[in-house]
């Protein structure tokens, strides 16, 4: 009962939508083929917009030899950084939010560190030390050549300026990783990201107190991300590095898939779980993607495939399957586009796509892959009107 209201509900709406063009447009129709009958019918580029008639091709599926599992996302640690700072002192600014995206070496917050100040006033009095002491080694030398100073206070003279040296190079690093320049004088420090990605979670605010052991900041690097899925054990055999996996999210209903290719299983159970861990990078689309997703998803466990299409592509009538196929295209005072209706034997069908095969060869045309059912049922409405 519900198909045959759908039914009616379809007509409705391409009724509507063809009595404004049809009798008007007969004498621009394409010549040539039967456009109005249950095989053949047209729509106008206005008509294909207002439904949102889209178009695709056979696409290559892995449908027949797969194993189902479930899992989610992960970007692996080295693509992770908890931003804190190397020296203590008070949060002054913070110039990012959560879903920031910022670059490697951003300034992502700045503190006040009365510390620095006392620090760069060290780095100057080194300087100054390196410089004496190079220049007593200097006068040493000159000394012993001439015979003028024993060589035990040339030896001592390279003992302090190698001690000046170190000291004045430990100073200087300590500076340089504060993100200040050596010899200005300043207490404000920037605090910045050590990766380019999207700020994940800012935990400080102005006025709070940090440390190096204090979080201020979260960045993640969604571009690089892992899917790691449980096998149970009885299924690990099938499994082997370099298989494909086909995946959607389990919380989201807009059906989109995506791909991962496995590269290491796991060689230890799951903590309680008879079940191991089989790791795979994301390739492809990423866009939508975040780190803890939990995604539902096949392992394609061979490399056969076999042509497919997106499942609301087909349409089933009277016992018989079919497909719609772009048959002509013209373009007169509007440009047209004529469908013709395709027999089809369909297969396995899983994550929203169908095995086909066509009864004629179709490999190189336009397939309607979403609004079959429009285009169905305006040829209906058609032959209809036309047995009328």
């Amino acid at each position: 009962m519900k198909k045959i209201l759908s039914l009616f509900a379809l007509l409705g709406v391409v009724g509507a939508l063809s009595c404004g063009h049809d009798h008007q447009d007969h004498k621009d129709e394409p010549v040539g083929h039967e456009e109005h009958n249950e095989t053949y019918t047209w729509f106008s580029q206005e008509q294909l917009r207002s439904i949102g008639i889209q178009l695709g091709k056979l696409e290559q599926k892995n449908l027949t030899h797969t194993q189902k599992v479930s899992g989610f996302l992960k970007v692996p640690n080295q693509n992770k950084a908890i931003i804190t700072s190397v020296y203590q002192g008070v949060i002054r600014s913070i110039l990012v939010q959560p879903g920031s995206y910022v670059r490697k070496g951003e300034t992502i917050a700045t503190i006040s560190s009365p510390s620095m100040v006392s620090l760069q006033q060290s780095y100057i009095n080194a300087q100054e030390q390196l410089k004496l002491a190079t220049q007593e080694y200097e006068r040493q030398k000159i000394l012993i050549e001439g015979n003028a100073s024993p060589l035990k206070r040339l030896q001592q003279a390279e003992t302090n300026l190698k001690q000046a040296q170190a000291n004045y190079d430990a100073i200087k690093e300590q500076i340089v990783i504060s993100g200040l320049k050596p010899g200005d004088i300043s207490a404000i420090i920037p605090i910045k990201s050590p990766i380019s990605g999207s700020v994940s979670e800012v935990h400080a605010q102005i006025g709070s107190p940090v440390d190096p052991q204090t979080s201020i900041a979260e960045v993640v690097n969604n571009e690089v991300l892992h899917l790691d899925v449980l096998v149970y054990e009885r299924d690990l055999p099938k499994v082997k590095t370099g298989q494909t996996i086909d995946f959607t999210l389990t919380n989201s209903t807009d059906g989109r898939i995506f791909q991962a290719k496995v590269f290491s299983i796991g060689t230890a159970f799951e903590k309680e779980t008879k079940s191991i861990p089989v790791h795979a990078e994301v390739i492809g689309l990423k866009s939508g993607l975040i780190d803890g997703m939990p995604v539902t998803a096949i392992i394609n466990l061979d490399n056969e495939t076999t042509d497919a299409l997106p499942s609301e592509a087909i349409i089933t009538y009277n016992d018989q399957d079919y497909i719609f196929i772009v048959k002509d295209s013209t373009t007169v005072e509007n440009k047209k586009m004529l469908f013709k209706r395709i027999p089809v034997k369909k297969g396995v069908s899983d994550m929203g796509y169908t095995a086909v095969v066509p009864l004629e060869d179709i490999s190189n045309d336009l397939i309607v892959v979403k609004g079959a059912y429009f285009v169905w049922a305006k040829m209906n409405a058609n032959t209809v009107e036309h047995e009328h």
